[in-house]
């Protein structure tokens, strides 16, 4: 294949925006983009034989925050994932901040 899949991933890592693949034909692109989703089950499987079960790392690849998408035909796109939104809670003059029960999805929600 012309574009080597360890290399492209690292560098697609390594950058805010991503990278963009032309290939010469949907089916090129096609199979470079299973390649890649087995070459990231193969370093989560490496990663399980490695580290313990409960270990951070166990089970995921280096590979796992980035999105591999066609955006046309014979192109494809991989980009490093969006950051989960980051939540301000504002508090009123001595409120006191309260823990959210299990199962709730907003703090002091009573369903």
């Amino acid at each position: 294949m012309a574009h080597p899949i360890r290399d492209i991933l690292d560098q697609a890592l390594q950058t805010d925006s991503g990278l963009s693949l032309a290939f010469t034909s949907k089916s090129e692109a096609h199979s470079w983009r299973m390649s890649a989703y087995a070459l990231r089950r193969r370093e989560a499987a490496q990663s399980k034989a490695i580290y313990p079960a409960a270990h951070p790392s166990h089970g995921t690849s280096p590979y796992d925050s980035l999105i591999i998408r066609f955006h046309d035909p014979a192109t494809i796109t991989i980009a490093p994932s969006p950051p989960p939104p980051t939540v301000t809670v504002l508090l009123a003059p001595g409120e006191k901040p309260v823990k959210p029960k299990p199962g709730s999805s907003t703090p002091g929600s009573s369903t």
